[in-house]
Parts: C-alpha cells; sequence; structure tokens
C-alpha cells in the first residue's frame, strides 16, 4: 500500500491538537499532518495574508513520488485547502488525492453569512457565539475570557475569512468530498451542495446530526467514514496534473 499523508488546516483560532487526537484511529500507513497558519500584523490584506499562509502551507507536500496525500479543512480551513489546491494546480504542482471539505460554504457563497460581522463584534458578544458554535465544549466562556489573545487570534483569523473574496476559477481535477452537520447555525445543506461545480471529478455530500462541530459528537462514525474514503482515493487513482 502507498504512504498517505492527511495534511489538516484548522477553523478559526482553532487548535490542530484535535486534528493529531485521529492518528489513533486512522491505519499506520496513514499520518496526519497539521498546519498552525502564520498571523501577519493586522495591517497586511486578505490577499497578502492568504498568500503567506498558501506559501508557507505548500512546504508540507510530500516530496517522495509514491506517497498520496489529502487534504482536509474545516470551516475556514476547508477555504484554505481549496485554495491551496488551486495554487498547486497553477504551478503545475502534484496535487492531493483527494480534497476534504468540512462546514464550509462553497466559496462564490460568501464564507460567512453577511448579518455576521466579526471584525466590529463587541468581544463579550464574540465569545458568545463561539460558545454556541462548540456545543460540546462547555468552557469556552471561561477559556476565551481567562485568555484574551486567543480573542485576537480568533478575530483575525475571522477577519481573513470575512474580506476573502472568491476569484472566479475553472474546476479542479480532483475529488472533493464535503462533510456537514445538518444543524450548522453557520452553515445550511443547500451551501455544502454548491461545492459540486467545483470539481470535474466526482463528488460525494455525506451529512451528521450535530451542528458546526459535528465530528465532536460523531467522532466514530465521521472516522470511518474518512478512512474508507481515503482508501477509495488512494494512490491506485493518480490525480490528473
Amino acid at each position: 500500500m502507498c504512504p498517505k499523508t492527511v495534511i489538516c488546516f484548522t477553523y478559526a483560532g482553532g487548535s490542530t491538537l484535535v486534528y493529531r487526537q485521529w492518528q489513533k484511529y486512522l491505519d499506520s500507513d496513514c499520518k496526519i499532518v497539521t498546519f498552525n497558519y502564520p498571523r501577519p500584523t493586522p495591517s497586511v490584506k486578505w490577499e497578502e495574508h492568504l498568500q503567506l499562509i498558501l506559501s508557507a502551507a505548500e512546504t508540507l507536500i510530500p516530496s517522495e513520488p509514491n506517497e498520496s496525500y489529502y487534504f482536509f479543512g474545516h470551516s475556514m480551513g476547508g477555504m484554505i485547502s481549496y485554495e491551496l489546491t488551486r495554487h498547486l494546480m497553477m504551478k503545475s504542482r502534484p496535487l492531493p488525492q483527494c480534497l476534504f471539505i468540512s462546514n464550509c460554504r462553497a466559496p462564490h457563497l460568501g464564507l460567512l453569512p453577511p448579518e455576521l460581522d466579526f471584525i466590529n463584534m463587541p468581544t463579550a458578544e464574540l465569545i458568545q457565539v463561539l460558545k454556541q458554535l462548540q456545543v460540546s465544549e462547555d468552557n469556552v466562556h471561561n477559556r476565551y475570557t481567562s485568555h484574551p489573545s486567543l480573542v485576537d487570534k480568533t478575530r483575525q483569523d475571522l477577519m481573513l475569512f470575512q474580506f476573502y473574496r472568491y476569484q472566479n476559477a475553472p474546476p479542479i481535477n480532483i475529488p472533493i468530498v464535503v462533510y456537514g452537520g445538518r444543524s450548522d447555525p453557520l452553515v445550511s445543506i443547500a451551501d455544502l451542495k454548491a461545492w459540486r461545480t467545483y470539481t470535474n471529478r466526482t463528488f460525494e455530500l455525506f451529512l451528521y446530526h450535530g451542528g458546526h462541530f459535528y465530528w465532536q459528537e460523531q467522532k466514530t462514525y465521521f472516522i470511518q467514514n474518512l478512512k474508507r474514503m481515503i482508501e477509495e482515493y488512494d494512490c491506485s487513482q493518480t490525480p490528473i496534473p
């Protein structure tokens, strides 16, 4: 079997620890690689910020020709993984076997509902929104109020998410597998289905009970599906360059 690498891109303000914990559920020939977003000064424009992220993330691509790799991106990480795939296509670099997108609106729809203004939102209101999204974390309020820098980190990520504007592009040449929670207050099922037009290969959609962080509530079923999809799109299916 080909060695496999799943490169994971986290949500705004998120920790990479949650993805590293998945390693124990995956086969021994499959490794999880996580990525910490570079965070420039607030004066940097979102386009420059995105390019910094893509350039840094590009260094994670496996160099071994017989090693297949995949992108998994949740929420903001979904946008990053999609833009990185486009970036690699434009440079004619080997592409991931599959793009796994989790609870992220299709880019042309805008990545956040227009009524949410995270940039100007008061800190107390921002913490309340984050608490509603992370339903399984009872200590969200204490965690953010005890660590103001975490609020700043999250807000800076959300600024990139809010300012991001999709630039029209042809479909990507790899399969897209989309995951979502049926009760997500930020991303509707229609938002997830809209990813269908972003690939000229296979498209699959899997929905789970739960909200924005459905995989906290449905970890067993989600990991089982992810393992199956990794095997389905392994190195026996070479991506179109």
